[in-house]
């Protein structure tokens, strides 16, 4: 009986400091100053895609846009000062009529 007591409050613990920590992931302190940089590598661009736009977006954030011409089938696309937290990355492939 008292290992399982033992047991309960271990996996309590982890619980409640699991979840606790997600949410600074997602409401982040505003007064800290923490940001990063984001590279991605696209390889295996058809031929026929002349530009690439990528977009960051988070709620209550800027959004960041990189527009690249492509002229090889691969690219690298990076975002610069990207402040921590989770992001939805759009990328969108245009060809030379669009």
């Amino acid at each position: 009986m008292k290992k399982l007591s033992i047991i309960a409050i271990l996996l309590t613990s982890f619980i409640y400091f699991s979840c606790n920590s997600f949410d600074d992931i997602l409401n982040p302190d505003k007064d800290k100053d923490e940001k990063a940089s984001i590279s991605f590598v696209i390889n295996d661009i058809p031929a026929s895609v002349s530009k690439l736009i990528a977009v960051l977006s988070r709620e209550n954030f800027s959004d960041k846009i990189i527009q690249v011409p492509i002229q090889s089938d691969s690219t690298k696309l990076t975002f610069e000062e990207v402040p921590v937290g989770i992001w939805h990355l759009k990328v969108d492939a245009l060809d030379a009529s669009s």
